[in-house]
């Protein structure tokens, strides 16, 4: 398990799978070389400083975190088609209804304000699953 605090100051509890054990205690040291302060697992501010230099913390848009992840990423090492953290972050919560986790518990791992997010992952895992699944073959 790790905690991990959002930007609204709320902290939740994330399972850590023993496949990203490793990944992860590579990717902190580095990470927080590069963080500039923040104690995130990935970027999600950015500090602006104000006419009287006077830093303000404001949160990144999501295409800003996603270009600024994806080239952290590319730095560290971590490429290819799929490495980006859209992909990071599917398969982690492919993984926790693949383990039976329900929305509550869905929603505390990834740290989703709604229920119906964690909704949503499910049905988008499930349509995914059916879409990829093998077709049987045609009986004539």
């Amino acid at each position: 398990m790790i905690t991990v605090p959002d930007s609204y100051g709320k902290e939740h509890v994330a399972r850590l799978f023993p496949i990203a054990q490793d990944m992860l205690a590579a990717w902190w040291p580095w990470r927080a070389e590069k963080a500039e302060g923040s104690n995130l697992v990935f970027p999600a501010e950015i500090k602006n400083r104000c006419n009287d230099q006077q830093v303000k913390t404001v949160a990144m848009h999501a295409t800003t975190v996603y270009k600024h992840v994806a080239a952290l990423m590319e730095e560290a090492g971590i490429t290819g088609d799929k490495a980006c953290c859209h992909t990071l972050r599917n398969t982690y919560a492919a993984m926790l209804i693949e383990q039976g986790a329900s929305d509550p518990e869905l929603s505390e791992c990834l740290g989703l304000l709604l229920m119906l997010s964690a909704h949503r992952m499910r049905e988008a895992h499930r349509t995914a699953l059916i879409a990829n699944a093998p077709t049987a073959p045609t009986v004539l």
